[in-house]
């Protein structure tokens, strides 16, 4: 858990023997033999069941045996033959199917659930099948795919800067998901890209940051860049363990990942109708699509945590880096910015008219 919660940054893949699922399956037993309160068991399973934990689980391996096989087991290589408070036949077939249920009940809130039954196999057996099942699973996610709708359902009319009702339906009904590789060459297609806005409460001002120049290709146009967002693509992970049939809260999901990668912090985008950005200039932003998300908080008591992979304090000395906060003003006069920076102080969070607004010292 502290590994997930502190060192996530740190950490690509984590192997866990009894995880979070094991606990659900627990809760539910003991729930269904008095052991547990109606109100403590929907506390804790709500717990176990929050989507900053679920998003983390790529694969749930579940083992099955029978009573007699696992106490054979058991104590195969001890000296005793004692039954313990649950190493008993009349315990482990209450809970083998409770493991049954608790499988029926959660599949659909896991990306990906496996049960296999190990009466008949040996150890090295099981450990084939499970290490050769956990290799694939890693071979998928490495090959990442992203969102996409079709630039045929983008109304072509619409300007560089307008709101999501203009393609939710869209959204809703025609994201997809497809190797980023292959979508990258596709200029029928548009990638969506969810950012955060990080701004002070009140007051013009908003977190910047920086990519690392290795994490960017040469034609980006965030390459060199101070960059007044935070957020990435949306992936098919983001979607395929939510509960809601709502790709506006896949596209949240997406945010709430991005950004606690990138920098270490939780969001928590509440706008429904928030506004987008779509630069055709013939660049590599055409086939990208950012929905903007303006997140308020107070920024001097906010953590950011930069490990200099994707995200870098700094590359170059007297070089803007992740974490500052900036004033809209002293970004547009002195930092070099993107155009979807741009696009966001002038339209989105700054005044209507920003030059009138710095000669009438609004800024």
């Amino acid at each position: 858990m502290d590994t997930i919660a502190n060192n996530a940054l740190k950490v690509d893949v984590i192997i866990m023997d009894r995880g979070f699922f094991d606990a659900l399956c627990w809760f539910e037993w003991q729930r269904v033999n008095g052991l547990l309160r109606r109100d403590d068991y929907g506390r804790f399973v709500n717990f176990f069941l929050a989507p900053r934990f679920r998003m983390v689980i790529d694969l749930v391996l579940a083992f099955d045996a029978s009573p007699a096989t696992s106490i054979e087991r058991e104590y195969r290589n001890l000296l005793t033959r004692k039954e313990g408070s649950v190493m008993r036949k009349d315990v482990l077939s209450s809970y083998r199917e409770i493991v049954k249920k608790s499988l029926k009940k959660y599949e659909h809130m896991f990306r990906q659930i496996t049960m296999s039954n190990t009466d008949d196999k040996t150890q090295d057996e099981v450990s084939y099948d499970i290490t050769k099942l956990t290799l694939e699973k890693l071979r998928g996610i490495a090959d990442e795919k992203v969102g996409h709708i079709p630039r045929s359902s983008i109304n072509s009319s619409l300007g560089a800067v307008f709101k999501y009702s203009d393609i939710r339906a869209s959204v809703e009904t025609d994201l997809a998901f497809t190797d980023r590789e292959e979508v990258e060459h596709d200029p029928r297609l548009v990638q969506l890209i969810p950012i955060a806005v990080i701004k002070q409460k009140g007051e013009p001002r908003i977190l910047v940051g920086r990519k690392a120049e290795k994490a960017v290709s040469l034609k980006s146009p965030e390459r060199k860049k101070t960059l007044g967002y935070f957020g990435g693509h949306v992936r098919e992970e983001d979607s395929n363990f939510l509960v809601e049939n709502n790709n506006l809260e896949v596209l949240k999901q997406c945010l709430y990942r991005e950004v606690k990668e990138e920098i270490g912090i939780d969001v928590d985008p509440e706008e429904m109708d928030p506004y987008c950005i779509w630069i055709r200039d013939g660049t590599k932003s055409e086939s990208h699509l950012a929905i903007v998300f303006v997140i308020e908080r107070d920024l001097q008591n906010t953590r950011v945590i930069v490990d200099g992979e994707e995200m870098v304090r700094y590359e170059k000395k007297g070089v803007t880096g992740t974490g500052v906060v900036l004033s809209l003003e002293y970004i547009l006069a002195k930092e070099n910015i993107d155009s979807w920076t741009m696009n966001i102080i002038k339209n989105i969070i700054g005044p209507t008219n920003t030059e009138d607004a710095f000669q009438k010292g609004l800024f």
